[in-house]
C-alpha cells in the first residue's frame, strides 16, 4: 500500500512540474504536443505500476521498465524540437512531432503487450504445474499418515519406504502416467483396511508401480 501511495505521489509531482513548465514557457503547438505526451508517459508509468502490483504479474519489473522507456524518449524528442524552435534553427511541423510521439508510443505499447502476454503465460504454466503436483503431494501426505498410524514396526517400515519413494519421485504428472497414478491412489486407499500380509504385498506393489511411473515420466521429458 505504501509503495502504491509513493508511486502516486511521484506521478502527481511529475505532472505538476510538467504543467508548471507548460504554463511558464511561451505557448506553441509543439509545446502543447510535448505536454500532452509527457502526461501520457506519466500516466503509463503509474498505470503499469498499479497493474503489476494488483495483478501480481511475474514480469512486473519488465512491465514497469517498458512503460518507463516511453517518457524519457518522448522528453528527448520534445526537448530537441522545442530547443531548435526557440533558437530559430528549425521549426518542426506539429504534425511530424505528433507522428514521432505516436511512433514511440506504439513501440512501447507493443512491448507492453508482449510483457503482459508473457506474464499471463507464466501464470498459466505455474497454475498448470500446481494442479499437476498437488495431487502427488496428497499421495505423499496420505502415505505419511498411514506410516504414522502403524504400530507394527515391519508394517511401519514398509509404508515408510512407500512414502519416501513418493516424496522423492517427480511430482509432475503426465498424460501417460495418469493410469498408473490411479492404481497407486487405489492401493494407498486399500492399505487403510488391509491385513498385515496384504499390507506388505500392497507396499511391495506400490514400490514397483512408483518406479514404473518414474520411468514413464522420465521418458516423456
Amino acid at each position: 500500500m505504501k509503495a502504491k501511495h509513493g508511486a502516486l505521489w511521484i506521478a502527481l509531482i511529475l505532472a505538476a512540474v510538467v504543467t508548471l513548465l507548460f504554463v511558464i514557457l511561451p505557448a506553441s503547438a509543439n509545446l502543447t504536443i510535448a505536454y500532452i505526451f509527457c502526461l501520457i508517459g506519466i500516466a503509463l508509468m503509474e498505470s503499469s505500476f498499479l497493474l503489476a502490483t494488483a495483478k501480481n504479474i511475474p514480469a512486473s519489473y519488465a512491465l514497469i521498465m517498458q512503460t518507463g522507456r516511453f517518457l524519457p524518449w518522448s522528453l528527448i524528442v520534445s526537448v530537441a524540437v522545442l530547443v531548435l524552435e526557440r533558437l530559430g534553427v528549425y521549426m518542426l511541423p506539429a504534425i511530424w512531432h505528433i507522428v514521432a510521439q505516436v511512433i514511440l508510443l506504439a513501440i512501447s505499447a507493443i512491448q507492453i503487450v508482449k510483457v503482459v502476454a508473457g506474464g499471463a503465460y507464466i501464470n498459466e504454466v505455474a497454475a498448470n504445474v500446481e494442479n499437476k503436483t498437488s495431487s502427488w503431494r496428497e499421495l505423499v501426505n496420505q502415505a505419511n499418515m498411514l506410516a504414522a498410524r502403524q504400530t507394527d514396526a515391519d508394517a511401519k517400515q514398509a509404508v515408510k519406504k512407500v512414502a519416501d519413494a513418493l516424496r522423492y519421485a517427480d511430482p509432475m504428472s503426465t498424460k501417460d502416467s495418469m493410469q498408473i497414478e490411479g492404481k497407486i491412489t487405489w492401493l494407498l486407499t486399500e492399505l487403510q483396511s488391509a491385513s498385515f500380509d496384504e499390507y506388505k504385498t500392497h507396499c511391495a506393489e506400490l514400490l514397483l508401480l512408483i518406479q514404473e511411473r518414474n520411468d514413464i515420466v522420465r521418458a516423456s521429458k
